[in-house]
């Protein structure tokens, strides 16, 4: 990872707004991650081929996927570092194994980054990290782990919320929640936000109880 961008790791650890910007390669896809989640990509068009390539070359493994709401580049997207690359088929297609670091806002947009087919641009990133401030927050998801997670076969922790990021990851959101999400400035509307979502997953929850209890077999 290059100096510029692990110093602005730095900063956002200490919770500092970032203003610094800098630039990286892009791979726009309808895909937010958050911060600590992984996800396979394949990798089968040559310009991505060659991001892959030209970040393992340098040892940066780190790009930048902004999301792709209804067709359109947004200004949004997480920041991604590869983990692993697998060998490549017949066809030199791969897996790549990326993992969330960071959210970002993107200032700048450049096609044919550097002379390269891939796509690259300036982001800054974004300061959503911070200990939860709504009580109400804390008890909904306390109750979510322990009546609804535990039934899920999804990998879970059993501790309690640490910060924002820790609950948002462990809601089931929609991209497009996750977008809501990240696009909000203040702690207050994000907490709000999954307030909301958590509310609607025991409403979910109990109509489907319900459905159960009064089935009656012929």
């Amino acid at each position: 990872m290059n100096k510029t961008i692990v110093a602005a790791l730095v900063h956002q650890n200490q919770h500092y707004m970032v203003s610094k910007s800098f630039t990286l390669p892009l791979f726009p896809l309808s895909v937010i991650m958050l911060p600590g989640e992984r996800k396979p990509l394949h990798i089968f068009e040559k310009r991505y081929k060659d991001l892959v390539y030209d970040i393992n070359m340098t040892g940066n493994a780190t790009f930048g996927i902004p999301y792709v709401f209804q067709g359109e580049v947004t200004n949004y997207g997480s920041l991604v570092h590869v983990n692993k690359i697998f060998s490549p088929n017949k066809r030199g297609e791969f897996d790549i194994i990326v993992e969330c670091i960071n959210l970002f806002k993107m200032d700048e947009y450049y096609t044919n980054y550097e002379n390269k087919l891939y796509d690259g641009g300036k982001i800054h990133l974004l300061k959503l990290t911070h200990h939860i401030h709504q009580q109400r927050l804390i008890e909904l998801f306390s109750r979510y782990q322990r009546e609804i997670q535990q039934d899920s076969d999804e990998p879970q922790s059993v501790e309690g919320p640490g910060n924002i990021i820790d609950v948002a990851r462990q809601i089931p959101l929609s991209m497009e929640e996750k977008y809501v999400f990240m696009k909000h400035e203040n702690c207050l509307k994000r907490e709000k936000m999954l307030i909301g979502k958590l509310r609607l997953l025991f409403y979910i929850k109990e109509k489907e109880n319900q459905v159960g209890t009064d089935f009656v077999y012929n």
